[in-house]
């Protein structure tokens, strides 16, 4: 998910420092861009850190309840996909509280919205990261530093 070009996105401070490698100062060179990949990996640190990334997934569950797109009991079945990485569909209805049917219903938008995904019928549901909600869940991957 990290480009590096992301880090030489400051057009200015990256034409400055190819400037003085070529006027054979290579060294200022190398240690902007150190600075730049470390800047970079401390962002991408930030943006994965666990706890901050369940926030933004209750936030979108929590916005998308209120507009009556998603209920936010399914928030539970997302923090444990996420914390184990998957969920047997066996145990979805016990981990929201609800019958196997009502579980499919609060389960279908998180599917829709490419957030919970399954290889099949017998397979767990997996946590996923859709591209159309990169700007909700990753906020600052596209922007700037």
């Amino acid at each position: 998910m990290w480009p590096l070009s992301r880090g030489l996105r400051p057009v200015r401070a990256y034409r400055s420092a190819l400037a003085e490698a070529d006027a054979g100062r290579l060294e200022d060179f190398v240690a902007w861009f150190i600075w730049s990949c470390s800047e970079q990996a401390a962002f991408m640190a930030r943006l994965l850190e666990p706890s901050a990334l369940l926030g933004r997934l209750d936030g979108f569950i929590a916005s998308e309840a209120a507009r009556g797109r998603m209920d936010q009991r399914a928030v539970r079945l997302v923090e444990v996909a996420f914390l184990r990485g998957a969920v047997p569909k066996s145990d979805a209805a016990s981990l929201l509280g609800v019958t196997d049917r009502h579980a499919r219903r609060l389960i279908e938008p998180l599917a829709e919205s490419g957030l919970l995904v399954s290889d099949g019928r017998a397979s767990p549901y997996r946590l996923a990261f859709p591209v159309g909600l990169a700007g909700v869940l990753f906020p600052g991957l596209f922007g700037g530093v």
